[in-house]
This record gives C-alpha cells, structure tokens and sequence, in this order.
C-alpha cells in the first residue's frame, strides 16, 4: 500500500457543539438575502443596460419618483430603479415600436416571471406581478388588517402553487417575512472568542411546502440568468443549509417600507418592519406620499425606536 493511501483516524473534537438551525422564518430571510444580492448586480449591469436602450428607442426619460426598496443603496440601482419605473408608465400600444429588441424581450422576461408572482397586464409596456398578497388586497374587505392580509395571502400561495418570493413568505404566515421579501421586490456579532473552540451543527427544518416552491423560485432565478453559481444562490435543500443559515443571519429587515396599494385620492397604504419589545412587528400606515425604506428609517432614527440607531 502507498504510504499516501493510508487513512488516518479523525481526531474526536473536544470543544462545544454550537446548534444552528434554519426552520421556515431563517429560511425565508436567507432566501431573500441571497435573491437580494444575486440580483443587484444583474440589474446594475445587464438589465440596467437593457433599459437604457429601451428608453432610448422610446425616448422616454428617467422617472422622477422615490427610490424604493434597496435601490436606494447605489447610483446604478438608483438608476435602473428610475428607467424600469419609467418603462411602466409607458402604455401597451408602444410594444409594436421596440418590437424585436432584445433588450426590451430581455426586460419583458423578467418582469413576467414566477419569481414575482402571475404577470398582469394592465395596458402598460410591461406587465407586473400579481403576488398573494396583491391577490388578498383584492380580496379582503378595506378597512385591512395585517392579520387578515397575511392570512388571505397565505391561503392564496397554498392554492395557486404559487412560487413568487412574496408567496413563499406568505405560507409561513409571518407579516415579518411578508413585508421583508416585499420590499425587495418592490420593483425587485463582536463576541468574545473564548478559549474553548465552538464547532457548529446545522440542520434543516424548512417545510416541505415551503422548500419546494422556493426551488422552483431559485431555478427560475437562475433560467433567466444561467451565470448563476451554486455558491451564489443555491438550490433550496438540506445540503445548502450553512449558506441559507448564514444568509438569513446577514439578512437586516428592520425598517423595511414598502407601499403596497394606492387608493383613488391618492393615498398609498405602507407596511414596515419595526421592533415591539424585542420581536419584530409589521406597522401598517396610511399617507398622502411614497414613503420609503431610506425615510421610514431615518423617521424611526429620529424619533428614538428601539433599533434604529
């Protein structure tokens, strides 16, 4: 036998066994985490670019609107943010004029994609998607209630097979999760290291349910961009539990706003994540403007909420 062939016995580790679990709500937060930041850089670069061109064809200009979401985090985001904005505003009729464009079938194609629920087609350019939760606005008698939307939206993922990143939160019925991954498609420790070693033990509590609408969300992901890694954004399963468990763990949705209904006056109907003792809570609200994720925080930070520092 070849002396580098010989198998040597694992030393037994002595140090404390660190549990780490992913169960639905981690889950869901590592899901959207990975989302997040799998698809920043597509749209700072490709669809950006799509959409420039587009614009162009149309002449039309940048929307001038709130930045909503995390596209406030950069220029670029910002500015794919203004373009699609501006796109949607455009009417159906005006199709014929990019017809054949690669880039405007490009942007079609991930505007009608599953991963942001069924594509509806309102007489505009491009179509948006009708999530659960959209389908519960319609659904469940105004004055809405968090409680009541949430639940409607949990319903309406499990009936319709539905496979949006919005439907996957919404068969947890957590408001939390509901609000956090709305956000992100809204158009889209220092401890001390003791001297003891700490080895982590993963495992993998996610819902069968849940599991396998989020695969076909993360292989619709990765269709529509096919230069996606394993290590970027995995398939959901028991063997990429450290990296969903990680991701959750990075995730930060405190201060999340997202608007999610307008009525006929004008008035838009805002959910965001806030803290009430030390969990996380959805605060429903009504105004007469877009409030944003950006000015949602600095409020919280200025009025001295538990977080926002």
């Amino acid at each position: 036998m070849w002396p580098f062939t010989k198998r040597r016995t694992p030393l037994p580790f002595h140090g404390h066994v660190e549990e780490r679990v992913v169960d639905d709500q981690l889950f869901v937060l590592g899901l959207d985490e990975l989302y997040r930041e799998a698809m920043k850089p597509r749209e700072r670069g490709e669809l950006r670019a799509c959409a420039a061109k587009v614009m162009a064809r149309l002449s039309v200009a940048p929307a001038n609107v709130p930045i909503e979401g995390y596209y406030g985090e950069d220029a670029e985001l910002a500015a794919y943010f203004r373009a699609f904005r501006a796109l949607q505003g455009e009417g159906i009729e005006r199709r014929r004029e990019v017809a054949g464009m690669p880039e405007f079938e490009r942007l079609l194609s991930v505007a009608s994609a599953p991963l942001y629920g069924v594509p509806l087609e309102i007489g505009k350019l491009l179509p948006q998607g009708r999530d659960p939760l959209t389908t519960a606005m319609q659904k469940v008698p105004v004055p809405w209630t968090v409680t009541a939307l949430v639940s409607r939206a949990g319903d309406e993922a499990e009936s319709g097979d539905d496979c949006s990143l919005v439907g996957i939160a919404a068969r947890t019925r957590d408001p939390v999760l509901v609000t956090a991954v709305r956000e992100s498609v809204v158009l889209y420790a220092a401890t001390l290291c003791t001297a003891m070693p700490t080895q982590p033990r993963y495992e993998w509590r996610v819902s069968p349910a849940i599991e396998a609408a989020a695969r076909r969300f993360v292989e619709t992901f990765r269709a529509l961009f096919p230069d996606t890694t394993d290590a970027e954004f995995p398939i959901p399963e028991a063997s990429a539990v450290e990296t969903y468990w990680g991701a959750g763990k990075n995730s930060k949705p405190l201060g999340r706003c997202v608007r999610i209904a307008t009525d006929d006056l004008g008035n838009s109907y805002h959910w965001a994540i806030r803290l009430e003792g030390d969990e996380f809570a959805v605060h429903d609200f009504w105004t007469n403007d877009v409030w944003t994720t950006d000015r949602y925080r600095q409020k919280m930070k200025l009025e001295g909420a538990p977080g926002f520092h």
